[in-house]
């Protein structure tokens, strides 16, 4: 069966799609379940910020943001790719890779020079083509490693094993739509959050 990137916020079924978050083992995902249930990922994140998901029929393989906002305390850098999580099961195909892919391809759409990860993995996004950048602190003054993803030429095919044509063909939609994505209605209501370490 075909895998597929859908946006929560624009999907159908987002009740199923809650419960397979909610099925996560990783604290992280748990919080995010919890921001998703309680109305309020817009609100910490950014108005224009948004839950991807790599989805195979009704399972859900992986799942990351592409943000405004993360853990880091700091207006000057955006966008993030956050709460990057694979399914047990699925790793070591870098499935996480399409998810990359596409928060690149949005970045590039929006025309920023490059995404940003933070996490305390080292060996883990140079892989996806990521390079480390500098460690910065968290709201609750825990250390992170921060990554950027320089938005250039990039033939992914090599990072992924495979053409990946179905791929581009499910997440052409998205990269054509919002190219305002430094709106932010809610600049004035930021709150802190807690995010532990990555896991793709």
């Amino acid at each position: 069966m075909e895998m597929t990137i859908i946006e929560y916020y624009s999907c159908q079924h987002q009740e199923h799609w809650l419960r397979e978050i909610g099925q996560c083992d990783w604290s992280a995902g748990q919080y995010l379940h919890q921001l998703l249930r309680e109305h309020r990922f817009h609100a910490l994140l950014g108005a224009k910020s948004r839950l991807l998901l790599l989805t195979e029929g009704d399972s859900l393989i992986a799942f990351c943001t592409y943000a405004q906002r993360d853990e880091i305390p700091t207006e000057e850098l955006t966008p993030w790719a956050g709460f990057v999580y694979t399914f047990p099961q699925y790793r070591g195909k870098r499935r996480m890779g399409k998810l990359l892919e596409h928060v690149y391809q949005l970045a590039k759409a929006d025309g920023f020079p490059c995404v940003y990860i933070s996490t305390d993995h080292t060996g883990l996004y140079e892989k996806y083509g990521c390079t480390f950048w500098k460690t910065m602190r968290n709201a609750q003054g825990d250390d992170y490693r921060i990554y950027r993803m320089e938005i250039v030429h990039r033939d992914y095919s090599s990072i992924l094993g495979s053409t990946g044509v179905e791929y581009r063909e499910a997440v052409e939609f998205s990269a054509e739509r919002d190219r305002s994505f430094l709106q932010d209605d809610n600049r004035g209501g930021k709150k802190q959050m807690k995010r532990e370490s990555v896991s793709p």
